[in-house]
């Protein structure tokens, strides 16, 4: 039996026939080669699409995953091998190893992944280890506790108004996109991502380098995660600092010098204030959501509201 000619070739009487079409019909060769290239440029667009088919949501995390793969596809295949992945989990536990109880954690994610060490991972795969490994590790006691100092942590979620778990993932994050352990990240490798998340996280990457020198720290990097707070809170958290600062300075039986230390101290540790404040706000914020939602029912049931 005789084989049939491979993908991409043809047989001589079909390239002798093709020959003979174009050199018949010039236009007919041209309408051809332009239908080739149009198929070409639809089927390169359908590929950097892709990303609108996926079931992934398109967010923070999936920019940042692919940022890790791409830096771990050293062959640029689009899809790590089994060694490769291996590479990226032994890393990971590298970065945890003064950790036994967070060890375990990561250990529990990389056996759960453990079928792809044999055909390797794409990069919505990756995508999905990064997303289970984050959630792991961020509501990991072993990792909250311990990422660090306590009241620098309470500062960060004061000022970024992140709650534990958010800074945790963030941190965690961030410690992976730092592939060389000096505690900064390049902001040219966001610029080097491709993709719908490059154009839609990109700008708040490069509005958080506030001195320009190209490198991204932690801090920096948190800016990308803060939440704006309502006008209200604000006004209600700056109204309380202040009559915490008048009351401490007019308070007749504080001496000068411990006045200036308690001053110090909300300045340097705001969130002493804020953080209360920020609790009183939602507390009362619930309370009036609560009462205008009981109104609603009792209006639309032309009733008096109960509770079930």
């Amino acid at each position: 039996m005789q084989d049939a000619p491979a993908a991409g070739t043809s047989s001589r009487p079909e390239a002798a026939a093709a020959a003979a079409t174009a050199a018949a019909d010039p236009a007919a060769a041209t309408a051809a080669a332009d239908g080739a290239a149009a198929a070409a440029a639809a089927s390169s667009s359908i590929d950097s699409l892709s990303v609108l088919t996926s079931t992934e949501p398109i967010d923070r995390l999936r920019y940042q995953a692919l940022l890790m793969f791409d830096h771990w596809d050293s062959s640029s295949s689009g899809r790590l091998s089994g060694e490769q992945l291996g590479q990226f989990f032994t890393w990971c536990t590298r970065k945890v190893s003064w950790s036994p109880g967070l060890s375990e954690v990561l250990a529990g994610v990389t056996s759960s992944w453990a079928s792809l060490a044999q055909t390797g991972c794409s990069r919505e795969q990756f995508v999905r280890i990064i997303r289970s490994q984050v959630h792991a590790v961020s509501t990991s006691a072993a990792y909250t506790g311990s990422m660090m100092r306590p009241d620098e942590a309470a500062r960060l979620q004061a000022q970024m108004s992140l709650n534990k778990t958010e800074l945790a993932a963030a941190k965690w994050v961030f410690g992976l996109l730092d592939f060389d352990n000096d505690g900064k990240v390049a902001l040219s490798m966001y610029k080097a991502a491709q993709g719908i998340e490059a154009y839609v996280y990109e700008d708040k990457i490069e509005d958080a380098d506030a001195d320009d020198d190209g490198l991204i720290s932690f801090e920096e990097f948190l800016v990308s995660y803060a939440k704006p707070k309502p006008i209200g809170k604000n006004m209600l958290i700056m109204a309380i600092n202040t009559a915490a600062i008048f009351f401490i300075l007019q308070a007749p039986f504080l001496d000068v010098m411990l006045k200036v230390v308690l001053v110090g101290v909300l300045m340097l540790r705001p969130q002493l204030i804020s953080r209360p404040a920020a609790l009183l706000y939602d507390a009362i914020k619930a309370i009036v959501d609560s009462s205008k939602a009981q109104a609603e029912v009792a209006k639309a049931n032309r009733g008096v509201w109960r509770p079930a």
